[in-house]
């Protein structure tokens, strides 16, 4: 902090001051090394190609995305009108709180309240199925 000249916002000097000290540790280590890989079998039988793991999200993790978004789904269709439109103008759509009050001809106040109750009664109802599940299992 001693060199700080007051020049900037502390914060904004700050971060630079880190995003410096970050770029001087990379150029500081060595380029990486690259070796290129044969088709060669190793001493268990399988080729070192085919330890390389596979990118793409298993077929567990796939349906396990497709459950849960099915499952936020059917609690958003489960809100009330009013408060699912609220909803998915602001999660989904991404309007900032003036915009979508200004669209659903309501004031910022009113948004924000249809807001915090469709949160409310989408955590209320999260919990029930899930207790729900937990209970008949």
């Amino acid at each position: 902090m001693r060199s700080f000249e007051g020049r900037s916002a502390p914060g904004t000097w700050f971060t630079r001051v880190v995003l410096n000290a970050a770029l001087m540790i990379r150029r500081r280590r060595k380029s990486t090394h690259i070796e290129f890989v044969t088709e060669s079998l190793s001493g268990d039988g399988f080729s070192k190609i085919a330890r390389i793991a596979d990118t793409k999200p298993n077929p567990e993790k796939q349906y396990a995305a497709t459950e849960t978004f099915e499952f936020a789904q059917a609690l958003i269709d489960g809100l009330s009108p009013g408060l699912r439109q609220a909803f998915t103008m602001a999660y989904l759509d991404e309007n900032c709180a003036k915009e979508a009050g200004a669209k659903l001809d309501v004031n910022i106040t009113a948004f924000k309240s249809r807001l915090f109750r469709a949160r409310k009664e989408l955590v209320d109802q999260a919990r029930t199925v899930v207790n729900v599940r937990s209970v008949s299992r």
